[in-house]
């Protein structure tokens, strides 16, 4: 009956309406596509919300507070890259980066399942996640304050200022998080209320003109995050202990000329991680990592491009699990090459790369691709790539169940992509495919100890549409967007287990369909997000008994902009969550909230 109302709405919304063609810009919601293909999402609803609304993504979620990991296209979580002033920041101990930890300082998160590995090299064989810049676009000083009834409160201020040759900004969030939710368990019902997670972070950009060609830039970014990781809904011990500190600093110098332009990036980035409980007796993690990038394009003619990328990246991890302190280091470089013909109807690109580690030796890697236009209405992109993951560090050291034989992974990617645009309607369809050697996966081995191995082959296809619609009645503005996302990861060849050929793989979803509503009247602006996920297996051999539930998520919301009646109180907003109190979890034996609340609002200071 609910999904029924549902899509009674959606019609109403889309049939039931005016043919008055607008243009709406709404920057709390709008997903939009830029030249790279790519996602853009606003950070209004907060930047984790948010994600779970990606279009051909999962974002897969412990619950508040915890682990939370995107996987695109049914490839992992390790192989996302998350990309801060285009360094990516996952963990060279893990491969992964906990989103959970992305604050709402950031303007707009913006995604793509394309790789890329013609940038990064290593960790990017799944796409990456962009956190983009600051949230506040002009200079002023805005003050938001938040609360939801889990208990959670986030105060955020942001600054800008300018003068005539450079600009600065700065951010800084707070969140004081209970997170004390209600879930149910076995018909019954409980309160999970020891996932508490503090934080302090704060990020500041600098920017300087140094003459009318060169511009140099300064970004700095500091986590400190401390938080209970709660016990899953059958433990019957207590949860653990989790500090993050981490210093992120990045100097980048532009040079443009009329024919090319040249830029420098310097990173530097050091990470703390400590972990406790009672199966891990205090285990610490740090890493440093010293990282630059020198690129240069040259432009021929309008039509042809030619781009060049040196790069050079050591890490050292000194953690007390391993036996000695671990360092890695890579040089690497590329060659792109762009060009247009017919008129921009056909745009052929391709991409070279070649990597030298320090622990794996060399790898070769490639982009080609095409994309264009038929008349002005239909866009097409088609890419093929080869990208590749290197073992984590604790893939490979990590006590009783490191594998140092793990080979690295290598995928052979190819995507086809078609955009229709007519006035006030876009569809965009997709097809992929990736076929992946030597997948890293953690399994009991003979011994019974968790321990890596690669599956020799593994393969994801799937397809994926998008529709937008928007419309106009009266004073009513309308924007309707639906994305379904079908997805097939299987493996094809196991070294070991048989029986696991042509199974699933764990926690990804065969199909999704994500579903968004925004109506704006005046100064009023309405918002309906429903999310449908599939069930899940969650053991390699696909038992029907271990499965995690298919869910349907309703959220709904409401926002008032006051920024043109008070000089001071610019909006506020309230939001319910899982409207019809569903029980439901993202990952087996991990509860989520029921129904719940959350409040803000912004001050312009």
């Amino acid at each position: 009956m609910r999904f029924l109302i549902s899509i009674c709405i959606c019609l109403y919304a889309f049939f039931g309406i005016s043919q008055e063609e607008i243009q709406i810009d709404i920057e709390p919601l709008l997903i939009t596509h830029n030249h790279e293909d790519s996602l853009h999402i606003s950070n209004e609803a907060g930047a984790l919300k948010n994600l779970e609304f990606q279009k051909g993504s999962h974002l897969q979620s412990n619950g508040p507070g915890l682990l939370s990991t995107l996987l695109f296209n049914g490839l992992a979580a390790r192989h996302t890259a998350i990309l801060w002033n285009d360094w990516n920041i996952q963990s060279p101990v893990n491969s992964t980066y906990d989103l959970s930890m992305i604050p709402d300082l950031f303007h707009q998160v913006s995604s793509s399942s394309q790789s890329k590995s013609y940038l990064l090299g290593n960790a990017s064989m799944g796409g990456f996640l962009d956190l983009g810049h600051l949230t506040n676009p002009e200079f002023s000083t805005e003050l938001s304050l938040d609360y939801s009834t889990l208990n959670n409160s986030k105060i955020q201020l942001l600054h800008g200022q300018s003068k005539e040759k450079w600009s600065a900004k700065f951010g800084v969030e707070m969140d004081f998080n209970k997170n004390r939710f209600n879930y149910e368990y076995n018909n019954a019902r409980f309160q999970q209320d020891n996932n508490s997670y503090n934080s302090l972070q704060y990020i500041g950009n600098l920017k300087t003109q140094i003459s009318n060609n060169t511009s140099l830039a300064f970004n700095v970014w500091h986590q400190w995050i401390q938080r209970e990781v709660g016990p899953s809904k059958s433990s019957s011990y207590n949860g653990a202990e989790q500090v993050d500190k981490n210093l992120r600093i990045n100097t980048k110098m532009n040079y443009n000329s009329n024919t090319w332009t040249s830029s420098l990036n310097v990173g530097y980035f050091k990470e703390y991680l400590e972990f406790d409980d009672l199966a891990i007796d205090e285990s610490i993690a740090k890493n440093q990592s010293v990282m630059s990038r020198w690129s240069i394009k040259k432009y021929f003619s309008n039509d042809l491009r030619i781009s060049s990328l040196v790069n050079y990246r050591k890490d050292r991890t000194d953690a007390n699990f391993f036996n000695e302190i671990q360092n890695r280091t890579n040089i690497g470089g590329s060659l792109s090459i762009q060009d247009e013909w017919s008129g921009g109807r056909i745009k052929p690109e391709a991409t070279i790369r070649f990597d030298q580690y320090s622990a794996h030796g060399e790898v070769f890697t490639y982009n080609i691709g095409v994309n264009g236009s038929i008349r002005n209405n239909f866009d097409y992109t088609i890419t093929h790539s080869k990208s590749f993951q290197l073992p984590s560090l604790n893939d490979l050291y990590w006590p009783n169940g490191g594998n140092l034989l793990l080979e690295p992974e290598i995928n052979y990617s190819w995507d086809l992509r078609l955009v229709y645009r007519k006035k006030n309607f876009e569809i965009e369809s997709q097809i992929f495919l990736n076929h992946i050697d030597n997948w890293i996966q953690w399994t009991l081995n003979d011994q019974l100890i968790w321990s890596p191995l690669n599956i020799a082959k593994v393969r994801t296809y799937g397809y994926d549409i998008g529709l937008k619609h928007h419309r106009s009645i009266g004073k009513t503005k309308w924007l309707w967007n639906l994305n379904v996302n079908l997805t097939n990861t299987e493996i094809l060849e196991h070294q070991t287990i048989t029986e696991y050929v042509g199974n699933q793989l764990i926690y990804i979803p065969r199909y999704k369909i994500v579903n968004r509503i925004h109506a704006e009247v005046g100064k009023w602006s309405f918002n309906l997000d429903q999310l449908f996920v599939s069930e899940r297996f969650t053991s390699f051999d696909n038992s029907e008994r271990l499965v995690a539930e298919k869910y349907f998520i309703n959220d709904l919301s409401l926002h008032y902009d006051l920024s043109e009646i008070n000089r001071y109180l610019t909006s506020v907003s309230i939001k319910c969550h899982n409207l019809f109190n569903q029980d439901y979890e993202v990952v087996r034996f991990f509860g989520m909230p029921l129904r719940y609340w959350s409040f803000s609002t912004k001050f312009n200071l």
